[in-house]
């Protein structure tokens, strides 16, 4: 069964993505760059420090993470193993991504046309770019990327842009 991907919900700078067709990872979560003072706002209504807040929140930014896992929990370096990413299901991620952008342009432009507007009356709405793979350091207690992303583009496929939903 191919890995697929649905949107789920969004709040703040956090979208929501459950996974279908994986053996255990279920739900992951990215994170755009803060916006118009939302990370001040966020660190306001943070209970912890503010070592703490740059380690967790300002770390994931840009990011996604596999968030939940259906596994019984085990406090191992298995368990946490669990919550990285792999190339194959990251490029799946990034494949739908670019799916779904191309679905959007297309569902637009029907939009667009139906109204009667021009380009520049109703043009695209901005696209942000794909989040970076990160997981979670038990270690450093921090959300890193992973070692074998690289930042700039591979391929077109890794241009991809997440949609804003």
């Amino acid at each position: 069964m191919a890995i697929t991907f649905h949107f789920y919900c969004s709040y703040q700078n956090e979208l929501e993505y459950e996974v279908h067709g994986h053996p255990f990872i279920k739900r992951i979560e990215a994170y755009s760059e803060c916006r118009f003072g939302l990370l001040e706002h966020q660190r306001k209504d943070f209970n912890g420090d503010a070592d703490e807040f740059e380690r967790i929140m300002v770390a994931r930014q840009g990011g996604v993470l596999i968030r939940h896992v259906d596994k019984p929990y085990r406090d191992t370096p298995s368990y946490w193993e669990d919550h990285r990413w792999s190339q194959e299901l990251y490029s799946a991620f990034v494949k739908w991504l670019d799916d779904e952008h191309a679905k959007y342009l297309v569902d637009h432009e029907q939009r667009r046309a139906r109204s009667g507007y021009t380009e520049e009356e109703f043009p695209a709405t901005e696209m942000r770019p794909i989040p970076r793979p990160m997981f979670f350091n038990p270690e450093s207690k921090r959300y890193e990327v992973e070692p074998w992303f690289h930042s700039e583009p591979q391929s077109a496929e890794s241009t991809a842009l997440l949609c804003i939903i």
